[in-house]
């Protein structure tokens, strides 16, 4: 037994980390034929994912997964069928929502940018909507313990990425149009492919007294999901109307690598995340400890070396082109560490049953980021964006931690 749960956990983070070394092995091709303004068109345009993604995809994936240990096979299979028509037509009406949502702030806030956005935009937020229903099939087969189907899915979806992106970006010349064009074909062709996987529960009558669960159970989240643009997207935002084209692209490279030590931790992340859903179910407080101690100490232990080979890694992957990003993206990394802990302290929060819990930590504390991020901002520019990272996720993570003890006394109480 002990043998299989080693080889599994092996086999899932495996097959998440090789798309991830795929893409960074392609940076330096990347740097080579990306400019600084393309990185900040890129930058800027997934600053704004903090939004998009959890107003488009709704948390509808984790509703399923918070309910699967919890109910019998039929019932099951019933909530499947919603998840996956949700995942298509609600996700599809919230994304016109959203897309017009941004161009309102772009054209009527923000007119002196110099930042193209269609039809970038339409590329960023089909993908978005698009990626739901295959990221919904790998949550489906990580819970079900489908290694081999989760290793081809994902690792084939990957290689498919980085293959389009070199066509578009190497060899196509095409700079973020390119990047962000290829990122949505590539989403779109597994897409299409896990339609068909999944079509017997795409057309069937919707059940509705289902639905209202589903969306009494999401909005919280989804709304709170958008409260993390202040700890992901707001600080990019901020800097872009600061209006150094070139530094705000060199910072948006030091961001991007930050991030991929993140893409390592949340793979190993992703492979415990049902170990975790079902240890607050099933209330064993031993397994959780375990869990998070596990992914806490391997966040940290990447962060330290990568603060270290920074300067030198960075140097190789961007062909000597940013080498300059390594200030930024050796403060951002420390941030990482924070940004599992809050991870980790919020889906204990939504496993736990408390989803309205996670909206009122997320207006709290994102109200403080805002205050927190804007003044650092004003007062360090770049540098001050940077740390503000690390400021704003440990006021989340308190600010969670004191709200679920407050729901968690109060239920004790009635």
């Amino acid at each position: 037994m002990l043998k299989k749960i080693v080889r599994d956990t092996g086999l899932y983070l495996l097959s998440s980390l090789i798309p991830m070394v795929l893409l960074v092995a392609i940076n330096p091709f990347l740097a080579k034929n990306l400019s600084p303004f393309d990185y900040g068109i890129i930058g800027y345009l997934s600053s704004f994912a903090a939004i998009e993604t959890p107003l488009i995809q709704f948390f509808i994936t984790r509703f399923y997964l918070s309910n699967y240990y919890k109910i019998d096979l039929e019932e099951r299979m019933r909530l499947k069928t919603l998840v996956v028509q949700s995942l298509i037509l609600f996700s599809l009406f919230m994304s016109i929502i959203v897309g017009g949502g941004i161009c309102f702030y772009h054209y009527l806030f923000n007119t002196e940018s110099n930042i193209p956005l269609f039809p970038l935009l339409l590329f960023s937020i089909g993908a978005i909507w698009i990626s739901g229903l295959f990221s919904f099939q790998l949550a489906e087969y990580r819970i079900e313990r489908k290694t081999r189907e989760y290793c081809k899915y994902c690792i084939s979806s990957g290689i498919f990425r980085v293959i389009t992106i070199l066509i578009c970006v190497v060899l196509l010349h095409q700079g973020a149009w390119g990047y962000e064009f290829a990122t949505f074909v590539s989403s779109f062709v597994f897409f299409l492919i896990t339609f068909f996987r999944l079509k017997k529960y795409i057309f069937k009558r919707i059940d509705l007294i289902l639905l209202r669960k589903l969306l009494s159970f999401c909005w919280p989240l989804a709304i709170a999901g958008c409260l993390e643009f202040f700890t992901n997207g707001y600080s990019r935002v901020l800097l872009e109307r600061v209006g150094d084209t070139n530094e705000y692209g060199i910072y948006c490279v030091g961001d991007q690598f930050a991030r991929y030590i993140n893409i390592f931790t949340m793979a190993l992340y992703s492979t415990f995340n049902p170990d975790l859903y079902e240890s607050v179910a099933k209330f064993n407080k031993s397994k959780l400890i375990r869990v998070c101690v596990i992914l806490l100490a391997a966040e940290t232990l990447v962060v330290l070396f990568y603060i270290i080979l920074a300067p030198f890694v960075i140097d190789i992957l961007t062909a000597g082109r940013y080498i300059e990003s390594a200030k930024y993206s050796q403060i951002l990394s420390v941030a990482q560490i924070f940004v599992v802990g809050f991870y980790l302290v919020n889906d204990i929060t939504v496993a736990a049953g408390y989803s309205k819990s996670v909206l009122t930590t997320k207006v709290i504390a994102s109200l403080l980021s805002v205050l927190v991020i804007s003044s650092l901002v004003r007062i360090g520019s770049y540098y001050g964006a940077a740390y503000g990272h690390i400021v704003t996720f440990m006021l989340f993570i308190v600010t969670n931690i004191l709200c679920l003890l407050f729901q968690i006394k109060k239920d004790r109480k009635k």
